[in-house]
């Protein structure tokens, strides 16, 4: 058994990133799983306001033992949501198996 409960389902998203690009070149991502039950809780979060301004979600997540790893991406099936993935754990033991992960959502607003 894996997670007991589970409020959606998500989807992993890789990016093709070798190491050699950098900031200006296109990213593809690839869905590597899809159908993961997971629970997406713990929300977090902070504005910042200057001359543009931006808010800041963070997240917990566990989900059913997955190929996860820093840097991927998970959208939530639910909510339609995509979150970056800031650490991952892999989580064993007493029949819970389980990947835990921290999640952030930056929201970028220009200036008006």
């Amino acid at each position: 058994m894996a997670l007991p409960i589970h409020t959606t389902l998500i989807s992993v998203l890789r990016s093709d990133q070798d190491g050699t690009k950098d900031s200006t070149d296109t990213l593809t991502w690839s869905t590597i799983a899809s159908g993961v039950r997971a629970h997406i809780g713990s929300p977090s979060g902070s504005e910042t306001v200057t001359a543009g301004q931006s808010s800041t979600v963070t997240a917990r997540m566990s989900a059913d033992p997955t190929d996860l790893t820093h840097g991927d991406r998970i959208y939530d099936e639910s909510t339609r949501v995509t979150y970056e993935v800031t650490w991952v754990a892999q989580r064993t033991g007493f029949g819970l198996d389980h990947t835990a992960a921290d999640l952030v959502l930056v929201t970028d607003r220009a200036a008006v």
